[in-house]
């Protein structure tokens, strides 16, 4: 049966950068089902990583060349926490 859930663990540095690339990256593909199915069970206190492992055990990891090429170029992040 092919995985609901697929997560993917990068190849190499996705920042190009030791000290950015230490924190924790997740990138994920899964069926439509799975995420409506979790969304609707997750609160604001609810880890939606856990929320996935309830609703499937078809989990498979994969290795991807990931590269962040917007913080390659400019060296800034693409997230802020201002409005």
């Amino acid at each position: 049966m092919p995985a609901m859930l697929v997560n993917a663990n990068q190849e190499k540095l996705v920042h190009q950068s030791p000290l950015r690339d230490r924190t924790f990256h997740s990138f994920r593909f899964m069926h439509g089902v799975i995420a409506r199915a979790t969304k609707s069970v997750c609160s604001h206190e609810t880890y939606f990583d856990h929320a996935l492992g309830w609703l499937t055990d078809r989990i498979k990891s994969i290795q991807l060349p990931v590269k962040d090429t917007r913080f390659v170029q400019s060296g800034k992040s693409a997230y802020t926490l201002h409005k």
